[in-house]
């Protein structure tokens, strides 16, 4: 019986220092908040660890005074063999009040990014990726365009969700040997979709996207 105590207190004993440990390990803190822009948004991040102490997570929430916008979008995972989120996305700022811009932008954007709203609704955010650089664009009204200077590096996708809830989401890829310098991107989203053309550069749908929100 002695011996029996002793075996279920230690099995107690390592529950126990388990939970604990799950709990640090599970923890999320944040690893970075914005200022607030001129039309009242705030991008936060938080890195969180999960179930894995190797591995990291960083999920990025967006809000105004009283509205949330973006709650737990995931941007970056890796391990402690992978550079961490800010050796790859080192920048973040304010590209102007209404998008919010982060990546490693090693060159000056040389590739231009059309966005147009064709549908009914305002989009409640649309996020653009390509391999090295993020930009997230807030309550793009109905008919409205916006235009970013980027980096064209051989993968863009771009998911957005609409007022009334509906998600979309594309990306497309291309031979970067084939690729015109200055290459316009035309990205047009409606009630029922998402398109991305360019005029004179042949581009391909592929799998949507780094980080699925």
């Amino acid at each position: 019986m002695k011996y029996g105590k002793i075996i279920v207190l230690g099995l107690i004993g390592t529950l126990v220092v388990t939970i604990g440990v799950l709990r640090i390990v599970t923890a999320s803190h944040m690893v970075y908040s914005s200022e607030i822009s001129e039309d009242g948004y705030v991008v936060k991040m938080y890195q969180n660890r999960a179930n894995i102490p190797s591995r990291r997570e960083v999920y990025v929430n967006a809000n105004t005074e009283n509205r949330s916008i973006i709650d737990s979008g995931l941007i970056f995972s890796g391990d402690t063999f992978d550079d961490t989120f800010d050796d790859r996305q080192p920048q973040k700022f304010w590209l102007r009040p209404d998008i919010f811009a982060f990546g490693s932008f090693r060159e000056s954007g040389i590739d231009s990014l059309e966005i147009e709203n064709m549908g009914h609704n305002v989009l409640d955010y649309v996020f653009i990726q390509t391999q090295n650089d993020r930009f997230i664009i807030f309550d793009l009204q109905p008919k409205a365009k916006r235009r970013i200077q980027f980096n064209y590096d051989g993968v863009l996708s771009v998911q957005s969700r609409s007022s009334t809830g509906e998600k979309f989401g594309k990306a497309v890829t291309g031979d970067e040997k084939d690729k015109p310098e200055k290459t316009v991107f035309l990205v047009r989203i409606s009630n029922t979709g998402t398109a991305i053309d360019s005029t004179k550069y042949r581009i391909r749908e592929t799998d949507c996207c780094f980080y699925r929100w």
